[in-house]
């Protein structure tokens, strides 16, 4: 069997559980995933490859006490970079978004339901790609 190659994702997220829910996840339906602890080792990965991801999860606080920063930083390394996050709460939305996250979602999520997202999000961003050319 083989799978499809789908994107290169990295995700962020304190919870090493939860993190490694996420990318097992994200692995069976096909993408390749880097799982990072914190925004330090977001940052030296992000510099490393110089962006060629094509999403990241920010998850929990990492979305909120870093988010800002973390976001900007990510959009000016490759600005076609897609953030997904998954906040703690409904009323950091407008503020995450504000910061430059492409998508918003709340805790507690499934693993299925962040992949969906992060897959639909992903399809939106090639439709759109396909229509400006």
């Amino acid at each position: 069997m083989t799978i499809e190659r789908r994107g290169i994702v990295m995700t962020i997220d304190s919870d090493c559980e939860a993190n490694t829910l996420i990318t097992g996840t994200l692995q069976l339906r096909g993408f390749k995933v880097f799982k990072v602890m914190n925004v330090e080792e977001a940052l030296k990965k992000l510099n490393e490859v110089q962006g060629w991801f094509d999403a990241v999860i920010l998850v929990g606080d990492i979305a909120m006490t870093h988010g800002g920063m973390l976001i900007s930083k990510i959009k000016q390394i490759n600005s076609n970079i897609q953030i997904l996050a998954v906040a703690e709460h409904h009323s950091d939305e407008a503020k995450v978004l504000e910061y430059g996250a492409d998508e918003f979602t709340i805790k507690p999520i499934s693993t299925e339901t962040v992949v969906n997202k992060l897959v639909a999000m992903l399809e939106h961003e090639k439709a759109t790609d396909k229509s400006l050319a």
